[in-house]
Formats: C-alpha cells, sequence, structure tokens
C-alpha cells in the first residue's frame, strides 16, 4: 500500500505497538515547506521528519522504482482497491520522488538495524502483524526497540 495509507495502518495499531515499548519514527522526502504544510493537513501521532535529500532512504538501500514497474496490474490492482475502500489519490508535493520506494526498519537503541522491510513496489508493505512479530523475534531486545518508517 502507499506510504500514506500504510502510515495510517500504523498508527491505528500504536497501541498494539506502545505494548511491545516500540516506538514510532517516520522519515518522508518532504523539505521543511511541504512538510509544514502536510502536517498542516494532518496531525499524526508519531514524530514525522523530512529528508528531501533523502539520505535516510539511501543509508537504508532503499531504491527507486520505474515507470514500468508503477504500473504492473498487480501494483494497479492494490491502488484501485485502496481507492474502492476511500482512499484518495492526492497529487504529491513539489520536488517528491512518486518513484521512491519505502521501507520499513527496526532499530535498537543502539542504533543497530534488527530488521528490515524495503518495499518492492509502490504498494508493497508489511503488515502490522509482520512488524509485531519482527518485534516479538527480537525476544528481550523488543522493548529497546524503535520502528522507523520511511515512505
Amino acid at each position: 500500500m502507499p506510504c500514506q495509507a500504510h502510515l495510517v495502518e500504523v498508527c491505528d495499531a500504536l497501541a498494539e505497538f506502545e505494548q511491545t515499548n516500540t516506538g514510532i519514527v517516520v522519515v518522508c522526502m518532504s523539505g521543511a515547506k511541504n512538510l509544514q504544510a502536510y502536517l498542516g493537513m494532518r496531525s499524526w501521532p508519531v514524530p514525522v521528519f523530512g529528508d528531501p535529500e533523502r539520505k535516510a532512504y539511501s543509508a537504508m538501500g532503499l531504491q527507486r522504482t520505474n515507470w514500468g514497474k508503477f504500473f504492473l496490474p498487480s501494483v494497479l490492482w492494490r491502488y484501485l482497491r485502496l481507492m474502492w475502500s476511500g482512499w484518495k489519490v492526492k497529487k504529491p508535493f513539489e520536488g517528491e520522488d512518486l518513484l521512491q520506494l519505502g521501507g520499513d526498519f527496526l532499530i535498537d537503541q543502539n542504533r543497530i538495524l534488527r530488521w528490515s522491510a524495503s518495499s518492492p513496489d509502490p504498494t508493497e508493505r508489511p503488515s502490522i502483524e509482520t512488524l509485531l512479530n519482527a518485534i516479538r523475534a527480537m525476544g528481550d531486545s523488543a522493548g529497546e526497540a524503535r520502528s522507523q518508517s520511511a515512505g
């Protein structure tokens, strides 16, 4: 699912993440002006940081897709399903890259990457259950995890 729809899903499950003592941090590709406008349209219960140069994206190995993959029937189908459920397609802010893929990461308090899921296409993101299972699989360190979503 597109990153904003995924963020809604993550925020809707925030209580479940809090039960595992896991914090959520969001990194987006917006610059200060666009981020301020975005946050003015909707308040999120988690910190949202802008990364207009996409340094975090690069550090996490997140790739860009291409228009051919963007228009695969499976990707279009997932977009259509979201639209039928009420999700509205919005024009991206100026300077944002529609082809930039996102990801979800679990980083512990020592800043060690413990788990990652890089999106193979614009609509593929891990489920909440997958994220929670990854946190639980970290065992005793689960309470030290930080979840970070780039998207």
